[in-house]
């Protein structure tokens, strides 16, 4: 996809398969567009739901990844410079919205 096409890139419950999430994250704020949102839906490993779905898919060998909030939200602000905006957990896992921030955005 071309560069800044998406107003909004939503990645619910899949992020934990990705295989390289930096790759992914990368790419996802490429084709985001200045103003758009990423919206990233995932199982929080700490919650008991999260645990289950963690040793089925250890059971299965799908070499899943599960980030709490905190540190999903660090990797994205610190390593990959997008804005975190919010997150908010649920009963079966947590959203978090991201933009790019400002000084990221092309002339």
């Amino acid at each position: 996809m071309p560069d800044e096409y998406f107003d909004t890139i939503v990645a619910s419950l899949s992020f934990h398969h990705f295989r390289d999430h930096d790759k992914g994250l990368e790419e996802m704020k490429r084709v985001l567009k200045p103003s758009g949102r990423l919206i990233i839906f995932e199982s929080n490993p700490i919650t008991t739901r999260g645990k289950v779905l963690i040793l089925i898919e250890n059971l299965f060998h799908t070499g899943a990844k599960f980030y709490e909030p905190f540190q999903l939200s660090k990797k994205l602000s610190e390593e990959h410079s997008l804005k975190v905006i919010s997150v908010d957990s649920i009963s079966i896992g947590y959203f978090l919205i991201a933009s790019k921030r400002k000084d990221e955005i092309t002339p």
